[in-house]
C-alpha cells in the first residue's frame, strides 16, 4: 500500500511530512517535488492518503521554495503553511473587565474568558471552535486596541494554563495543557518513555501594575524665585520686610517690593501657588504603610484624577473623580459673604494641577484671615486684619517610586515551586492589568484607615500563578510511531504529530504525548516567544513616524 500526497498545481511528488503542533502560528509542512513546467498553485488543501485513511488541510500556502541537487536530480522543496497563516491579519479591539475603585467589577464591562475567546475568534474568522475547557471563573482585565486576535487569545489561553489547537476536523479548541486522551493502539512500530523535563525555576514571580495610592496631600504656599525656582513664600529673596501679611492680597501694586521684575513674579505666585509638602499630618509616611518616603520626588508625576469613582448621568459608566482641594481658606465674595469657609470643605473654584512639580495653581488668591491687635498711644487697642497661607490639602491619586532605582513600585506575589532548588532567579510572570489600589480614608480631618483591592487582586494573582506552574508539572512523557496513517488529532496532551509519505514506498505516523518529537522545530515556548516578538515589531512598525515626516517637522 502506497502513501500518496497532494497539493494543487503539484505533478509530481517525492516525498512530503507535515508535523502538526500547538499555538497561534502556522504548522509546517515540506513537500519535495520533481522539477515541473509551471509553479504550483500558491494555495490550497493538502492532502495525504494511506489506503482508506485521507487527512485534509485546508486552505494552506506555499511560504518557501528552494532548490536542491544530489545524485538522484534536481528537486525542488515547497514550505507549506496550513491555514494559520491567515492568523496573522485582523484586529480586535474592546476594554473589558474594568475595575471600580472597590476593586468589583464594571458590569457594563463584564466578560468571561470563554466569551473573550470567543470575540478573538470570530475577528480571526473562526466559527467551528471549542472554547468550553477554558476555565471560565476569573475575569482579566483586557484593554485590547487594534490587537492582533490570534496573539490577544494567546495571551489569554497562556494566562489561564490553556493551548490553541488545531484539530483534525479544522476546528480551533482551546485545550487546558496536559489534558486529554492516551495515543490510540495500531499498527505500532516503536513505542517509548521519552524524557523531556521543563526548564523550571525556583520561584514565579507575578508582577503587576504600578501601585497606585489616593490621599491627602498638605499644601504649602509656594513663590518664585528670580532664578525660576520655587519655595515657599517666607524664603524668597523678595519678602517684605514685615512679612506678606500685610500687604493687601489682591492689590495690583505691591510697592512694597521694590524690584520690579520680584513685584511681578509676587503677583504671579504668591497666594496663588502651593506646592505639596507631604501627607496632610505633616510627614511624609504614606497613610495605611509603615515605609516612610525619603523625598516627595517619589510620588511625582500626580495622577490627573482620583481613584475613586462616579457613575457617569450620561452613560451610566463609572468615571474616577478629578483632584479636589479642600480645607479652610477666605472666602472673597461678591455678596460680601466674606468668611472662612467650614473646616474639611471643597474648594469650587478652578485650579490647574502641575503634575510634574506636585503644584497647585489658582486663579486668585487664597488664604486665611488672622487678626492682630495694637495697643495705641491712648492705651485704646485696634486691630488690623493680616493675612496667612490657607491651611488646605490636595486629594489625588499617585504612584510611588522606588528610592533606589526610580521605577514605579508594583504589584507582587511570589510563589515557589516545590521539588529542587536549582538557584535560579524568579520567572517573572507579567500582568500589568493588576494593579492594586490603595484608598486613605479620613474622618473631621483625621486619618481613620484604607480600603485596598488586595483580596480580589490576589484571588486572581493566584489564578495566574497556578496556569504558570501547571506548566512546570511533571508529566509522563511517551513517543509512539505507526505504520501507515493514523488520523492523530493534537489535543491539551497529544503536542505534536508528524505523517510522512514518500513515492513508492508507505507512510509513517509519529505522536508524542506531553511532549515535542520535531527537534528541528523551535519549542512551544521558543514559538510564542517569536511570535510576541513579531506582534511587538508590527505594531512598532505601523506606529513609527516616517523619516519623512520626521525631516519635515524638524524644519518646521
Amino acid at each position: 500500500m502506497l502513501g500518496l500526497a497532494s497539493f494543487p498545481g503539484i505533478s509530481q511528488l517525492v516525498r512530503a511530512s507535515f508535523t502538526l503542533s500547538h499555538g497561534i502560528t502556522p504548522s509546517v509542512a515540506t513537500l519535495v517535488i520533481a522539477p515541473q513546467a509551471g509553479f504550483p498553485a500558491l494555495g490550497g488543501t493538502l492532502t495525504f492518503t494511506f489506503g482508506n485513511v485521507r487527512l485534509a488541510f485546508p486552505d494552506c500556502r506555499i511560504d518557501t521554495a528552494s532548490y536542491h541537487r544530489d545524485a538522484q536530480g534536481l528537486t525542488w522543496s515547497l514550505a507549506v503553511l496550513d491555514r494559520r497563516w491567515k492568523w496573522a491579519f485582523g484586529h480586535v479591539s474592546g476594554r473589558y473587565n474594568q475595575l471600580r475603585a472597590d476593586g468589583t467589577i464594571e458590569p457594563a464591562t463584564e466578560k468571561s474568558p470563554r466569551e473573550l475567546a470567543r470575540l478573538c475568534l470570530e475577528a480571526m474568522g473562526e466559527h467551528h471552535v471549542d472554547v468550553e475547557r477554558l476555565p471560565d471563573a476569573p475575569r482579566p482585565e483586557i484593554a485590547w486596541d487594534y490587537d492582533n486576535p490570534a496573539a490577544a487569545l494567546d495571551a489569554l489561553c497562556h494566562m489561564l494554563g490553556c493551548r490553541v489547537v488545531l484539530s483534525l476536523d479544522n476546528r480551533v479548541s482551546l485545550a487546558p495543557q496536559g489534558v486529554g486522551v492516551d495515543l490510540p493502539a495500531g499498527a505500532i512500530t516503536d513505542d517509548s518513555g521519552t524524557i523531556d523535563p521543563p526548564e523550571r525555576p525556583d520561584a514565579l514571580l507575578l508582577v503587576g501594575g504600578p501601585l497606585r495610592f489616593q490621599a491627602q496631600l498638605a499644601l504649602e504656599a509656594v513663590g518664585i524665585e528670580t532664578d525660576g525656582s520655587l519655595m515657599p513664600i517666607d524664603e524668597l529673596s523678595y519678602r517684605p520686610s514685615q512679612g506678606w501679611g500685610t500687604l493687601a492680597v489682591d492689590a495690583d501694586d505691591w510697592q512694597e517690593i521694590a524690584d520690579e521684575k520680584a513685584r511681578r513674579l509676587a503677583r504671579r505666585s504668591v497666594y496663588r501657588y502651593y506646592g505639596i509638602s507631604g501627607h496632610r499630618d505633616g510627614t511624609l509616611q504614606l497613610p495605611g504603610t509603615t515605609e516612610p518616603l525619603e523625598s516627595l520626588a517619589q510620588i511625582l508625576p500626580l495622577e490627573n484624577e482620583r481613584i475613586e469613582a462616579t457613575e457617569d448621568s450620561l452613560d451610566g459608566r463609572q468615571r474616577s473623580l478629578k483632584p479636589r482641594v479642600l480645607g479652610e481658606w477666605y472666602r472673597f465674595e461678591l455678596d460680601g459673604a466674606n468668611i472662612v469657609s467650614k473646616p474639611g470643605e471643597e474648594y469650587a473654584r478652578p485650579f490647574t494641577l502641575d503634575r510634574g512639580r506636585g503644584l497647585v495653581m489658582f486663579d486668585r488668591p487664597v488664604v486665611l484671615e488672622r487678626t492682630a491687635s495694637d495697643a495705641t498711644s491712648s492705651g485704646q487697642s485696634t486691630s488690623e486684619v493680616r493675612w496667612k497661607p490657607a491651611r488646605i490639602f490636595l486629594e489625588t491619586a499617585f504612584g510611588v517610586r522606588d528610592r533606589a532605582s526610580g521605577a514605579w513600585r508594583r504589584y507582587t506575589r511570589e510563589r515557589r515551586l516545590g521539588g529542587q532548588s536549582f538557584g535560579t532567579a524568579p520567572q517573572i510572570v507579567r500582568q500589568d492589568a493588576l494593579v492594586y489600589t490603595h484608598i486613605a480614608r479620613y474622618r473631621d480631618g483625621r486619618f481613620s484607615g484604607v480600603t485596598t483591592n488586595d483580596e480580589p487582586l490576589a484571588e486572581f494573582a493566584e489564578a495566574c500563578l497556578d496556569a504558570v506552574a501547571g506548566q512546570y508539572e511533571a508529566t509522563s512523557a511517551r513517543e509512539v510511531r505507526y505504520a501507515g496513517l493514523v488520523a492523530i488529532s493534537p489535543d491539551g496532551a497529544i503536542q505534536q504529530v508528524t505523517w510522512e509519505v514518500a513515492q513508492g514506498r508507505g507512510a509513517t505516523t509519529r505522536a508524542s504525548l506531553n511532549s515535542e518529537h520535531h527537534l528541528a522545530l523551535p519549542e512551544y515556548h521558543e514559538r510564542r516567544g517569536l511570535a510576541q516578538l513579531a506582534a511587538i515589531a508590527q505594531v512598532r512598525e505601523a506606529t513609527r513616524e516616517p523619516h519623512q515626516e520626521r525631516a519635515r517637522r524638524r524644519q518646521a
